[in-house]
């Protein structure tokens, strides 16, 4: 798939024409925050003052207060996808001493969106 049309579906850019469908619904003039598309840009952007635990919560985290899940299942869900990616070992540690895409991936996976490539 083109990169273009990735970023079109992720909301980062308009199309000139035709429509997002999202499950039958049309996303085409929804705000990115709003998609629920999860995404992992080619060059990885973790924060490198935070261990890989933090960056895999971190979107959940910085949700708005009425959207965001309680501390108990922000950690739950972190825990269970890097048990589930086999990266459990790698929570404690920071970005420089681990291999960067694979807290990425789990960084990605962990908002449960509803489009995935």
């Amino acid at each position: 798939i083109p990169q273009t049309l990735l970023r079109i579906i992720a909301g980062l850019e308009v199309p000139g024409s035709g429509r997002i469908l999202f499950h039958g619904d049309d996303a085409t003039q929804a705000h990115a925050r709003d998609r629920n598309v999860g995404f992992v840009f080619q060059h990885y952007a973790l924060f490198r003052h935070m261990t890989v635990f933090d960056n895999v919560a971190f979107g959940l985290k910085v949700k708005p207060r009425h959207a965001r899940l309680p501390d108990a299942e922000i950690n739950k869900r972190v825990h269970e996808l890097l048990n589930l990616v086999q990266l459990d070992w790698l929570g404690n540690r920071y970005p420089r001493n681990c291999p960067a895409a694979s807290a990425s991936v789990s960084h990605w996976h962990v908002h449960s969106p509803s489009v995935r490539r």
